[in-house]
């Protein structure tokens, strides 16, 4: 009897793919009685995956941001949080642009309204917490409202 050597299994480097419940891609194969096997995939834990078989990156369904990238780069901390008065939040999101924008982090004429109502339309758009989302909305309505009457003035 022919004895066939043992296929070694591919570790995944944990850097790109998390080590949790993945979909696994298989190609299509021939076994060693010349079945063939259609390409398939299945879920697992993919900590190993064997050869032959492939992950791929989270991507997310269509149209929507992966879960692994939803999160918000913000260029300075403000300290806005949704529990905080209105007045209280957005006066710190006003105070830190201004401050940033005498820093020299923005173009020398723009309108520090306008660049709060931006930094809150951001947070709205990234968040997946429906009270953060509709507060964060409405301050950026209000920066903007603001930034309408700064401009005629």
């Amino acid at each position: 009897m022919i004895k066939l050597a043992k296929r070694k299994k591919l570790r995944i480097p944990r850097g790109k793919y998390k080590v949790s419940k993945k979909i696994i891609h298989r190609k299509a194969w021939t076994d060693r009685w010349g079945h063939r096997h259609s390409a398939s995939t299945y879920t697992r834990p993919a900590q190993f995956v064997k050869r032959g078989a492939y992950l791929r990156p989270d991507v997310g369904k269509v149209g929507r941001t992966p879960k692994a990238e939803r999160w918000f780069k913000a260029k300075e901390h403000t300290g806005w949080k949704k529990e905080l008065p209105i007045s209280k939040r957005r006066k710190l999101v006003l105070n830190v642009t201004q401050r940033q924008m005498k820093a020299g982090k923005y173009p020398k004429f723009s309108d520090p309204y306008l660049v709060a109502g931006r930094r809150m339309t951001a947070l709205a758009n990234v968040t997946v917490d429906k009270a953060t989302k509709e507060k964060a909305r409405a301050d950026a309505r209000y920066f903007y409202e603001k930034a309408k009457k700064y401009k005629g003035a």
